[in-house]
């Protein structure tokens, strides 16, 4: 989950953390209101009007509708002309942002529609640097980036100048340590005040991070004043959704206008740029699905899984996000009903497409723990005669429909077959542990955000006390993007 600049720094302040005075604004008077009191109480003429969105690249992002304003404005005005000049110009640039479509390099070119401003004091800067807090996930723990270069895209000063910058490991036992901190101020050229400010900031800023459960908190451009102050000049924070639970107060920051549907709906969805799209429920079953589409011909438009718990309305949503690909000429859903009822993507498939209609052919294969309420999710699906509009005469939709009891199928496994699992989420991390501790010869992992990674498996076998048997085992598990790969790579 990500928040708003101003929501960041709201937490930050809160954790003595520096940033500079602001006001949020969602209306063109609330912006104007904010002026005067942040010119008094900053002392400095100068404010800022930016653009609130989550996406990067603010600074340099135009508006769709006003091509002359940029997503991050600086308005000086006030500096000769007083308070009132500076709201005179802060109402007239509000009134262009507000409601309009800001685009930046991180939003495409369909960008982002501007509900919210903040109005921030001016900062007297002297340096701009580059400070984040990120979790590393090869290393399971959180680390610290810095680097001389504020201001610009890290990703490029990382692939044109990677030695510009530094990494510290936080030890998630004592936080960031104090040589640690010495030794990131030394190494972005910081001394006197401005170094001690940035030790006690780095070290503020580790500390919320792990108190807060972030994935990230980045701080591009991180400023030193003209006094030797460092603070915050942005603030970009993105959070673990499985950690919420624990922070009632950052969830209710989420603003779901800002998000897709697929992850207001809670599903896991990537776009594509084939031509079949998939609905699949669990991710192994969904790389298997996009691994069995390309096999024969075809390109997966989407990986989408619908996950074991869905409702309904989620599947109905799914099915939404699917059609709404126009580059999707034909829909391909693969159900294994082991958790996910299949008459549940049954339901959801008929409504999506009562609503929106069906232009493309559809295939579902649903394999049901209940072979009768897949019948009964089959039936009713041609009952509603879910067809494409305009191919009435034509059968659009199949139902592959499968009974695991008169369709058995076995498979040999002996101590010498090497096995790969395929998705290494908790379900996967469960199941293969049981099968090492088993005595099957797991080789291998597929699971494309965690390649070139290995997962490292430890405990009791169940051949415990056996006379020639292991009491204990431990595995290094790698980790592939695909199952191709996997295969190449392990024999």
């Amino acid at each position: 989950m990500k928040v708003h600049e101003h929501q960041a720094k709201l937490l930050m302040a809160a954790r003595g953390i520096p940033v500079p005075l602001g006001r949020v604004a969602r209306t063109v008077d609330e912006a104007v209101a904010a002026v005067r009191p942040l010119i008094e109480e900053s002392g400095n003429p100068v404010v800022v009007l930016k653009s609130q969105i989550h996406a990067g690249g603010r600074g340099k992002g135009t508006f769709k509708e006003h091509p002359e304003v940029r997503g991050v404005n600086v308005i000086t005005d006030g500096v000769e002309g007083g308070p009132g000049a500076a709201e005179q110009t802060v109402r007239e640039l509000a009134k262009r942002m507000l409601g309009s479509t800001l685009v930046t390099i991180q939003t495409g070119d369909e960008g982002k529609k501007v509900s919210r401003l903040y109005v921030e004091q001016g900062v007297d800067i002297a340096r701009e640097l580059y400070l984040a807090v990120l979790l590393d996930r090869s290393a399971s723990r959180n680390i610290v980036m810095a680097s001389t270069e504020g201001g610009v895209e890290i990703e490029k000063v990382a692939e044109e100048t990677p030695e510009k910058i530094l990494r510290s490991e936080i030890d998630p036992a004592i936080g960031l340590a104090g040589f640690q901190a010495n030794e990131l101020a030394h190494g972005l050229g910081m001394e006197g005040d401005a170094a001690k400010n940035f030790m006690r900031f780095v070290k503020a800023l580790s500390d919320a991070a792990t108190e807060l459960d972030t994935d990230l908190v980045e701080i591009n451009p991180l400023v030193v004043t003209t006094e030797g102050l460092v603070m915050a000049l942005d603030g970009k924070m993105a959070f673990d959704d499985n950690a919420l639970y624990r922070h009632p107060d950052i969830a209710d920051m989420r603003d779901e206008t800002e998000e897709d549907s697929a992850e207001v709906a809670g599903l896991n969805y990537i776009k594509l740029e084939g031509t079949v799209g998939c609905l699949v429920n669990g991710a192994g079953l969904a790389m298997a699905t996009m691994d069995t589409i390309k096999h024969v011909g075809g390109e997966p438009a989407n990986f989408l899984d619908v996950g074991g718990g869905a409702t309904a309305d989620q599947v109905t949503t799914a099915f939404q996000i699917i059609t709404g690909d126009p580059n999707v000429k034909g829909i391909f859903v693969n159900i294994f009903g082991g958790i996910m009822q299949c008459d549940v993507i049954a339901t959801g498939i008929v409504e999506a497409v009562n609503r929106v209609g069906l232009e493309v052919p559809l295939v579902v294969r649903a394999t049901c723990c209940s072979p009768r309420r897949n019948e009964r999710g089959a039936r009713e699906a041609d009952h509603r005669r879910v067809r494409p509009r305009g191919h009435q005469r034509r059968q659009s939709s199949r139902w592959c429909r499968e009974d695991l009891g008169s369709h058995p199928m076995s498979i040999l496994v002996d101590r010498n077959t090497k096995v790969l699992v395929q998705g290494l989420g908790k379900t996967g991390q469960f199941h293969t542990d049981k099968a090492i501790a088993y005595g099957t010869r797991m080789v291998g992992a597929v699971h494309p955000s965690r390649a070139g990674t290995e997962f490292h498996f430890e405990g009791e076998t169940d051949h415990s006390g056996v006379a020639g048997r292991e009491d204990t085992y431990a595995a290094d598990l790698p980790i592939y993007a695909t199952v191709k790969e996997a295969v190449a790579e392990t024999g």
